[in-house]
């Protein structure tokens, strides 16, 4: 895989991530994401995305933190 920024290789690694959103601050160790060997981008699988932003928002509904 290339990345699309620079055109260097990608690489899969295990990242940490965090996501802060309406007062919820979400920490994942061991991510498997692809960093760009020369740039240093980070690409998140879809897959992994839609269960992040799943967690995200039953977390948001079990606190009742939603947007206005």
């Amino acid at each position: 895989m290339k990345c699309l920024y620079c055109n260097g290789d990608m690489v899969l690694i295990k990242d940490i991530f965090h996501a802060d959103r309406f007062g919820i601050h979400l920490t994942i160790d061991h991510l498997p994401v692809y960093k760009c060997v020369n740039c240093g981008e980070i690409l998140v699988e879809t897959e992994q995305v839609k269960l992040i932003q799943k967690t995200l928002s039953e977390l948001e509904d079990s606190l009742g933190r939603k947007a206005a």
